[in-house]
């Protein structure tokens, strides 16, 4: 388990405790999934080398089942030919391959070049909103951040949390809006579905370590 849907949490109270907490300006960073998403969609759209022109939201958490990636949405679409079988191993090697990469080098590290793009990518994004400037990023949020946004995105999702990693809208305070998921295929809501009892479980663990110790 990627420990981001639970250290969140852990930040969260930290700042608190010292009287500085914002839940505005607090970002789990789920970036890396929406590069690899981008990425490994050419495999059944397009060639490698076209990926940067490939944007896929991904949505729920940044562990396992957890991240879902809304294929339907992808910009470029992905061809009307693409059989659910491809989108199902996509969806998994989108989820999984974090744990690929540590087997590949034995325990011995991550996918630290990827990672390093991605937490590029989203510190561009934050400097942007700080500027003013109109942009959206994927990311982990408390989402008392935009109680109202929440109100609508745990309508979607039809559960109560605390915690989700949706687009958010940035501006110079931070998160301006919790954007909706939107529509979801059959199969994307039966993910979100799935992500949900396994995000209570991360979000518990943050409690759970929170709880006995001296934060």
């Amino acid at each position: 388990m990627d420990p981001v849907n639970s250290t969140v949490l852990i930040v969260a109270e930290i700042l608190k405790k010292h009287g500085v907490f914002d839940p505005k300006r607090l970002f789990g960073v789920t970036t890396p999934d929406v590069v690899r998403a981008s990425t490994f969609i050419t495999s059944v759209a397009g060639s490698p080398s076209a990926a940067p022109t490939y944007t896929v939201p991904v949505v729920g958490g940044h562990s396992g089942v957890t991240i879902v990636p809304l294929l339907s949405q992808a910009t470029p679409s992905l061809p009307d030919s693409t059989a659910q079988l491809e989108i199902d191993a996509l969806t998994k090697r989108i989820q999984f391959v974090g744990d690929e990469v540590v087997k590949a080098q034995d325990g011995a590290g991550s996918a630290t070049l990827s990672m390093a793009y991605a937490a590029a990518e989203f510190t561009t994004a934050v400097l942007k909103g700080l500027k003013g400037e109109d942009v959206t990023v994927p990311s982990y949020v408390h989402l008392t951040a935009d109680p109202e946004g929440a109100k609508d995105l745990i309508s979607e999702i039809g559960a109560e949390l605390q915690y989700f990693s949706t687009r958010a809208k940035l501006g110079p305070n931070g998160v301006e809006k919790i954007l909706p998921l939107g529509k979801l295929s059959e199969y994307e809501t039966k993910l979100v579905t799935e992500a949900i009892p396994e995000l209570k479980v991360n979000i518990n663990k943050g409690k759970e370590f929170i709880e006995p110790s001296k934060l």
